[in-house]
C-alpha cells in the first residue's frame, strides 16, 4: 500500500471553496506550524506527488488559484462505462 500525504484530503476539502483555492505551497504555509515549517519543502513534495497521482487517476483537476496560479480540486471520476 502506498503512502499518501497526510494533507491531501484536507487540501482538497479547502480548495472545494473558490474563496480558498490555494496553491499547495500556500495551503501548507497556512497549516504548518512550529518545527514542521522547517521541513515544509518535504511536505510540499509529498502533497504534489499525491495530487499528481490523483490527476493521473482522473479524480483531481488543476484550476486557477485565488491569485491566478494553479490549485487543484476534486472532480467526478471518469466514466468507465463501455471500457
Amino acid at each position: 500500500m502506498r503512502r499518501e500525504s497526510q494533507y491531501i484530503d484536507a487540501y482538497l476539502d479547502t480548495t472545494a471553496d473558490p474563496a480558498t483555492r490555494y496553491t499547495p505551497d500556500t495551503y501548507l504555509a497556512h497549516v504548518l506550524h512550529g518545527r514542521a515549517k522547517n521541513y515544509s519543502m518535504h511536505y510540499v513534495r509529498a502533497l504534489m506527488r499525491a495530487i499528481r497521482r490523483r490527476v493521473d487517476e482522473g479524480t483531481v483537476i488543476p484550476v486557477s488559484s485565488v491569485r491566478g496560479s494553479t490549485a487543484y480540486i476534486r472532480c467526478a471520476p471518469p466514466d468507465r462505462e463501455g471500457s
